[in-house]
């Protein structure tokens, strides 16, 4: 195992509540969390405002969210043909 796996294993291991994943394929899938949560946010805010400059704000938010997005899905990607997405065993 190398360090890189001993601690995606460690991290794993802190919640058990996560499938064993490397830690780099769990950042990824947090950060598409994170991006998803944003979006939530953005719409949740714009429904909500009440003058121009928070519309401003979620506007900028939503657009983050949506290049943070396609940039972790495109990594993800990478990493799925690089054979490096599979859980890993002991």
């Amino acid at each position: 195992m190398t360090g890189v796996d001993c601690l995606a294993h460690l991290n794993n291991t802190m919640d058990s509540r996560k499938p064993l994943v490397r830690a780099c394929n769990d950042n990824i899938m947090r950060t598409l969390e994170l991006a998803d949560d944003m979006i939530r946010l953005a719409d949740k805010g714009d429904v909500e405002r009440e003058d121009i400059g928070c519309g401003i704000l979620y506007g900028i938010l939503r657009d983050s969210a949506y290049k943070l997005k396609q940039l972790a899905e495109k990594e993800r990607t990478a990493h799925m043909e690089k054979g490096w997405w599979e859980k890993l065993t002991k």
